[in-house]
């Protein structure tokens, strides 16, 4: 199996798999931002083994897009070696409560504008937005085919959280309001430019700004962001259509709170939102500032790997 990212650890020794806290600490590379000096010293986000980079940088007779893989000469279990790579199940609330302490996992109970709830706090490495006691049920946990609800508590309340150490947030597990499975962020996370039809079910959507449209200066006045999009046969509202264009449409009122009247062209937006018809295009309508946000530039490698 391939895999889209490796953990770069600089202090790895050969073929030695690395502890959980030293993957937890590692670089997230993708396979495009990988560099000579780090041959020999990626290893599985996963397991925590070797991998290798195909073909091999420098390498200039390939055709193939490159790509992360396992040694084959190294026989292990590993959950990315299967089709269920990027999700997890619990058998145990307990184990689920582990991985949240650990911030291997991440539950998104909703996204708030609440300044109070946004107020984040900065433990460690890891921001922190909900108080440690708010829990809510979960349908997460899975035995013998049984459905189990687990009470777990939130820790991020806005998308702007989401991007806060976003690459050790990509390979951590998310599971987003009303979600039943844990799932890798990178696994989740959804190009608008391979999107082409309008969806209700809510979910993580990226784009790049290419063009900033404006309907006037006062607060409540919309105001489109025209994302990176290519011309295709799809479906608006379930009926077939040639979409030619993925806009972001907000307000200005929610465009200065998240910082969007900047320079902002060619920056990757990231949304959490259903999809919906505008005209021959398609179209992100948000309401709330805590679901949308900026990436960081220094992470923009990471997205163009998707």
């Amino acid at each position: 199996m391939t895999i889209k990212f490796a953990v770069y650890y600089e202090k790895g020794e050969g073929d030695r798999a690395l502890a959980q806290e030293e993957l937890d600490t590692g670089k997230l590379v993708a396979v495009t931002g990988m560099s000579a000096d780090m041959e020999g010293h990626v290893y599985c986000p996963q397991c925590g083994h070797t991998i290798f980079r195909s073909p091999k940088l420098g390498n200039q007779n390939s055709t193939r897009p490159p790509y992360f893989s396992h040694k084959k000469d190294v026989n292990h279990k590993c959950e990315l070696k299967s089709e269920a790579r990027y999700t997890r199940r619990y058998k145990l609330e307990c184990d689920a409560l582990k991985d949240i302490v650990n911030n291997r996992l991440v539950v998104i109970h909703g996204f708030s504008d609440d300044k109070r709830s946004l107020e984040s706090d900065y433990v460690g490495k890891h921001y922190v937005e909900a108080k440690p006691d708010t829990k809510r049920m979960v349908k997460l946990g899975k035995d013998d085919s049984v459905d189990k609800v687990f009470s777990l508590p939130s820790t991020m309340t806005s998308m702007t959280t989401v991007c806060r150490n976003f690459d050790l947030n990509l390979n951590r597990f998310f599971v987003l309001p009303d979600g039943q499975v844990a799932k890798k962020l990178f696994a989740l996370l959804a190009n608008v430019n391979k999107v082409s039809e309008t969806t209700s079910r809510k979910g993580f959507y990226f784009g790049r700004i290419i063009k900033v449209e404006s309907g006037g200066n006062q607060q409540d006045n919309v105001l489109n962001f025209h994302l990176e999009y290519s011309e295709r046969e799809g479906l608006i509202d379930e009926k077939e259509a040639t979409i030619n264009d993925f806009t972001l449409r907000t307000t200005n009122s929610i465009a200065d709170q998240i910082g969007l009247h900047q320079n902002v062209i060619g920056r990757y937006l990231i949304m959490y939102s259903d999809i919906r018809g505008r005209g021959r295009g398609l179209s992100v309508r948000e309401s709330k500032s805590s679901e949308v946000a900026l990436l960081p530039q220094k992470y923009d490698h990471l997205l163009d790997a998707l």
